[in-house]
């Protein structure tokens, strides 16, 4: 129930397809889609680039609930065991979680959107959205939201102000004019405010995941620019808060974050995306190669330096992987997830340095 609510395996080996949903233990149920759904969405599958292990999401209603589902191939970690293994004899897996109301929030919250919601049509013109599709390809709902825009809604409370002005005397007007100018000001800054501390990280004063997202948004959008992602997962960070406890161990993401703001500079994007894990994405339209090894190295002399907690010194040591972004464009997210695995390999083989996605 904590990853999933439905799961489905079928094709493949299986002459019937297995099911299960939260709460019915280990024993099957009855198939919760339909024969038509699981053909199109093995289908679907068996189009994925294996080596990527990308997904064919979609959504569809189970019982009036709204069910995100994510379907693949079933494969093993070792994908070269399966090499000689025509695809169609593969199995597929589909696992889903239902779209509940806390959730929207949460992804509302998240993202800083306003009025997060679910539309049954495409939404007006000017509304924000994206379309959530089903196995079909086709949209089956709507998210629509309003953004929060700095500025968007100081115009509104300060035009009666403005209007009211025209009618005064001129030197009351142009000071009442100077005010609401000052006070359009003052809330515009405001909003921007906010709208900066939603993608700041509260304790390393990094960029966060959402401003991490946006940044990769971004970098989809520039086709000419050559991107290696490092992501960095610091270690022993466990038993650091069990030696001096979780302050000391927020004093040490603090210290280590501030070395790693050091790398940052037009070219080169810093955020802490998790507990003890961040990611640096080098961005430049040449020599790619010698700017991110010179990244790695500024990182291996920051790592070089104990950190001071609590009056004890710490040596500091991370898991880093490293993933390139080919020349077919492939989106950031791919580069980020090959470097994301790159990085749990160094760190499950415990590999001093880094690991380069290409050479697994």
């Amino acid at each position: 129930g904590d990853v999933f609510e439905y799961a489905e395996i079928f094709d493949g080996p299986f002459d019937q397809p297995i099911a299960w949903t939260a709460g019915s233990g280990l024993d099957p149920v009855d198939s919760f889609l339909p024969p038509q759904v699981l053909e199109r969405i093995l289908a679907e599958s068996q189009l994925l680039p294996m080596g990527y292990r990308k997904t064919f999401d979609f959504v569809t209603f189970i019982d009036g609930k709204l069910v995100m589902f994510s379907a693949s191939l079933m494969l093993p970690e070792d994908i070269s065991k399966i090499r000689d293994v025509p695809v169609s004899e593969l199995a597929g897996a589909a696992v889903g979680k239902i779209l509940t109301s806390d959730k929207l929030k949460a992804v509302e919250q998240e993202l800083n959107l306003a009025n997060l919601r679910l539309e049954p049509a495409a939404p007006g013109k000017g509304v924000p959205s994206i379309s959530l599709n089903g196995y079909d390809n086709q949209p089956a709902i709507y998210m629509a939201w309003d953004p929060p825009r700095p500025g968007s809604e100081v115009l509104a409370r300060m035009l009666p102000i403005l209007i009211a002005v025209n009618g005064l005397f001129l030197s009351v007007g142009i000071f009442v004019a100077r005010q609401a100018h000052v006070n359009a000001t003052n809330l515009i800054r405001k909003e921007a405010e906010a709208a900066r501390q939603a993608r700041t990280d509260h304790l390393s004063q990094l960029p966060n995941r959402l401003a991490f997202a946006e940044y990769c948004d971004a970098l989809d959008r520039d086709l000419e620019a050559q991107v290696a992602v490092i992501q960095i997962d610091t270690d022993r960070f466990k038993q650091v808060n069990d030696v001096i406890g979780h302050a000391g161990g927020d004093e040490l993401i603090c210290q280590f974050s501030e070395r790693l703001l050091k790398l940052k500079d037009d070219d080169t994007f810093v955020a802490r995306v998790g507990g003890d894990e961040f990611v640096v994405i080098c961005a430049c339209r040449d020599g790619t190669a010698n700017f991110w090894r010179a990244k790695l190295e500024e990182l291996e002399k920051i790592l070089a330096v104990p950190v001071h907690c609590a009056g004890l010194y710490f040596d500091l040591s991370a898991s880093i992987g490293v993933a390139l972004k080919g020349p077919d464009r492939d989106p950031i997210q791919d580069v980020v997830w090959r470097s994301d695995r790159a990085m749990y390999h160094a760190k499950q083989q415990q590999i001093p340095g880094f690991v380069l996605y290409d050479e697994l």
